[in-house]
């Protein structure tokens, strides 16, 4: 199968319509960002192949956007065993599916979805939870994103597909039950003592280890209980002793007088702190008083100044008023003189636009007077070569003699020839050795001999009569001779009929009739030729009706120019275009005007504008002024300068009275004094903590490993340990036994299976013969191994033992993978069988060498297998060498949704 064009709408992220179009055989890449819709795309293709449209499960209703929740639709043109077919399917909401062949036929609703799986090949698969043909051969070529290091899984029902293609390479090696009988037995008997997978032990072997692991592990704990007795009777005599050690009292009582020492001090401290800080928040009051004051008496100056400078300003912008209107007079005069320019143009144009059209006019006439000689030229010509025709015509329709007509005749004269040649080569000769001058009389059958030597073809019976001799009767004898002669009489026939239906007297005849006929023949074509060149609709009469309407539209144009004297063409011709000369020359110069004038008059309207706002600005700040000034003189009303300068005195004296009341209260302060008494009483706190906490801990230790000790039972301790000794030694021989049988077993399948392994080479060789030149290409000197399931169980490199597929790296496994999928297809497509490989975002663990070779083998791959891939990593694969596609959009008549 190769794809052509994937169309969407309404289809997940999909809000418009969007079209993938222009896939081709060989290498595709689709290039985006993140969010673009690649994977979409690839859910969109499953969705339009396997997806039933009348579907209602939650995987279903997962189509539509999650917005709008309008009908996905999905539109898809494939192509199969060179067929071209175009399946459309509608979801959820008036569902349909329609399949359109490339001759016209279409199937629609269950029609269409069965046709569609007869053409591909797939069940109706899949679980409620499955993606769409995961079950199936597409489900291993097509590999969404983040799934293509994944262990390669080949579901059974695609083993169908892909077995069908297997055996019509190799046959079907690996049929028959008989070769397995024996290592089925041994591995039965193997499954009774270890398991199928890790090959561990089960049943009783499973049952003897865990009795041996028990029984260490009840030695392994009667040993471990005596340790911890004595373990636990050495940490209670420590415990003990260092109990005795912390009650002893002398020093706590010391620590504790000098914690209330400290305490009394540090109080005394805080409580002048707090006083200071109270001082020098009043202070900070005190200065922010007299910094507003200060501000009051600076913005009333400031405000002075301002209002100076605006006057200032007033003045400038009043005579700058002034001195713009003189310009503004002279440009109302140049605008009159220049749109008495335009007026004199305009004038001007319409007298060179009336004389250009008089000489087209005449121009028009010459050309047509020269049209209708030309027309009656063809119609002269038209007649001459519809003459000839019908000469040609009426000569072909005389003369019988065609090419049928001369293969028939000469098919007949060479069967005459032929019969001829074979009734002579049968015929009996009869020659005469007799001179001249005695045959005197001699006949066969009633002719005289000719002269000179004689000789006579016999094929029936033969009288020469011998005047004065008697008679010679010749029979001659001749195999089939009537069958001969039959033959020749109705070559003979054949040919006679043959020119009599030609008209034709003789062979000589036939051929000059066929030169003549074929001779008209050519003048028909080339009369047809001429006629169809001069007239290509083939209508005389037309012709005709198309000169006597040219002749009519001359008169009507020789009425409009009052009869005037025709020029030829070109002087016409020449006139008209020196005439449409001087009216473009007329319309320029009116065209200058007018520019000319537009400026003058756009100059006058920007210059009036810049009055306006000369203007609207001059009356707009002698308002804003009147209002600044009125503003000043009502707060002096309120508040003289006199009393601004008052408030500033009175804050620079109660500012200095509260400066000296801090500084009575900071002199001989020790600021580092409180931070030291509040960590030594901190330090001392924690101190009498801990002694009181470490106490009752050691206190508890001791009661709980007594506790221990009396409850460990350490008497028979030793009498126990040798009983489990004894017993471990037992269990231990009985699992000998076990292994031994497992080892021996396990020899046997491994070498049974290895024979079955020789006849499984030979049915993956297809497989791994289409594997192994990519796979040199990755790891020189490698071999692939799989299972009979398809499945990639290893890879043994350079001859050594083979590595196990999981244990590969993730970018390793997915290479390999995808180097399989590729084998796959291409053995599918060698045998006729639909196929085509979609990777999304593959090859994500690849390094830099690896990504280059893996370009190289799927451009190698795409000559024989159509490959997509969809791709984030612009620059990256900028190096595939592939067909390069883009989103485009869709059309939203074909998938309009519901």
């Amino acid at each position: 199968m190769k794809l052509h064009a994937l169309s969407v709408n309404q289809f997940k992220k999909f809000t418009e319509p969007t079209a993938l179009d222009g896939l081709g055989d060989g290498l595709n890449v689709v290039v985006g960002p993140n969010e673009l819709g690649k994977s979409t795309l690839l859910d969109a293709l499953r969705a339009a192949l396997f997806q039933r449209h009348r579907g209602s499960s939650k995987p279903v209703r997962d189509l539509q956007n999650d917005r709008n929740r309008a009908a996905p639709v999905v539109r898809l043109e494939f192509e199969v065993d060179d067929s071209r077919f175009t399946i459309s399917k509608r979801f959820v909401k008036r569902p349909y599916a329609r399949l359109d062949f490339d001759d016209g036929r279409v199937l629609q609703g269950d029609d269409a979805e069965d046709q569609l799986r007869e053409l591909l090949g797939f069940s109706e698969g899949g679980g409620r939870t499955a993606a769409p043909g995961a079950d199936s051969i597409w489900g291993v070529l097509w590999v969404a994103q983040g799934a293509s290091f994944e262990p390669l899984d080949v579901p059974k029902t695609a083993h169908g597909s892909l077995g069908g293609a297997l055996e019509a390479e190799v046959g079907a090696v690996l049929g028959g039950r008989r070769g397995r009988e024996l290592p089925n037995l041994v591995e039965q008997q193997l499954k009774g003592i270890l398991t199928e997978k890790r090959r561990e032990p089960t049943g009783d072997y499973r049952a003897a280890a865990e009795e041996v692991e028990q029984l260490k592990a009840e030695l392994e704990g009667e040993q471990e209980r005596r340790n911890e007795i004595l373990e636990t009777i050495e940490h209670l005599a420590a415990d003990e002793d260092r109990l005795s050690r912390l009650n002893e009292g002398g020093q706590e009582a010391s620590e504790r007088a000098e914690l209330k020492e400290a305490e009394d001090e540090l109080l005394r401290e805080r409580e002048r702190e707090a006083q200071i800080e109270g001082a020098v928040n009043e202070l900070e009051l005190r200065d922010r008083d007299l910094d507003a004051a200060r501000e009051a008496v600076e913005e009333r100056a400031e405000r002075r100044r301002q209002l100076d400078l605006e006057a200032e300003a007033l003045a400038r912008l009043r005579g700058e008023r002034e001195n713009l209107e003189p310009r503004n007079q002279s440009l109302r005069d140049q605008l009159k003189e220049r749109q008495k320019r335009v007026e004199s143009a305009d004038k001007t144009v319409v007298a060179a636009e009336q004389a250009e059209a008089r000489q087209r006019a005449v121009w028009n006439a010459a050309a047509m007077r020269r049209e209708i000689a030309e027309h009656e030229d063809r119609k002269t010509q038209a007649q001459a070569a519809v003459q000839q025709r019908s000469e040609a015509r009426q000569t072909i329709e005389t003369i019988l003699v065609n090419d049928d007509a001369l293969e028939r005749i000469d098919a007949a004269d060479l069967a005459v020839v032929r019969a001829t040649a074979q009734l002579r080569a049968a015929a009996t000769t009869i020659t005469f050795e007799i001179p001249s001058d005695r045959r005197d009389g001699i006949t066969v059958d009633g002719s005289l001999l000719p002269e000179g030597d004689a000789a006579v073809q016999a094929v029936e019976q033969t009288i020469i009569v011998v005047p004065e001799r008697g008679r010679i009767i010749v029979d001659p004898v001749i195999t089939e001779r009537e069958a001969l002669v039959r033959a020749q009489m109705q070559a003979e026939t054949e040919l006679r009929e043959a020119l009599a239906d030609a008209g034709a007297k003789s062979l000589a005849d036939a051929r000059a009739l066929g030169n003549r006929r074929r001779s008209a023949e050519r003048v028909l074509e080339q009369a047809e030729r001429e006629i169809q060149r001069i007239i290509p609709d083939g209508d005389m009469v037309s012709l005709g009706d198309r000169i006597a309407g040219l002749r009519q539209r001359f008169n009507e144009m020789s009425t409009a120019i009052n009869g005037q004297e025709l020029p030829s063409v070109a002087e016409a011709e020449a006139a008209a275009s020196q005439a449409a000369e001087a009216m473009e020359s007329a319309r320029s110069e009116r065209a200058a005007a007018s520019t000319s004038a537009e400026e003058a008059r756009n100059a006058r309207t920007d210059f009036e504008e810049q009055i306006a706002l000369v203007q609207a600005k001059l009356d707009a700040d002698e308002q804003l002024y009147a209002l600044k000034q009125q503003e000043l003189d009502d707060q002096i009303k309120k508040q003289p300068d006199d009393h601004l300068a008052a408030a500033v005195n009175a804050a620079e004296t109660a500012r200095e009275t509260q400066q000296q009341v801090v500084d009575s209260l900071t002199k001989g302060r020790d600021e580092a004094k409180a931070a030291q008494l509040s960590a030594q009483v901190e330090r001392l706190q924690k101190v009498l903590e801990q002694r009181g906490e470490r106490r009752l801990e050691l206190t508890s230790t001791i009661d709980r490993l007594k506790g221990q000790v009396e409850a460990q039972d350490a008497a028979g301790i030793d009498e126990r340990i040798e009983q489990a000794s004894r017993r471990l030694e037992l269990a231990r021989e009985r699992l000998a036994r076990f292994e031994r049988d497992a080892e021996v077993l396990t020899l046997l399948l491994d070498t049974l299976r290895q024979a079955e392994s020789e006849a499984k080479e030979l049915y993956l060789a297809p497989v791994l013969d289409r594997v192994r030149p990519y796979l040199q290409m990755l790891f020189p000197d490698a071999q692939l191994e799989m299972n009979e399931d398809l499945q990639i169980t290893g890879i043994r490199r350079n001859g050594d033992r083979a590595e196990s597929f999981g244990q590969l790296s993730k970018g390793t496994q997915e290479q390999i993978a995808v180097l399989v999928r590729l084998a796959f297809a291409e053995m599918l497509v060698e045998q006729g069988r639909p196929a085509a490989v979609v990777l999304d975002d593959a090859l994500v663990f690849s390094d830099d060498q690896r990504m280059s070779r893996m370009f190289d083998i799927l451009h190698h791959a795409g000559q024989k297998v159509q490959i997509v891939v969809f791709t984030c990593r612009e620059q990256l694969f900028d190096g595939l060498g592939a067909r390069r596609l883009t989103l485009t959009e869709g059309d939203a008549e074909q998938l309009a949704s519901a």
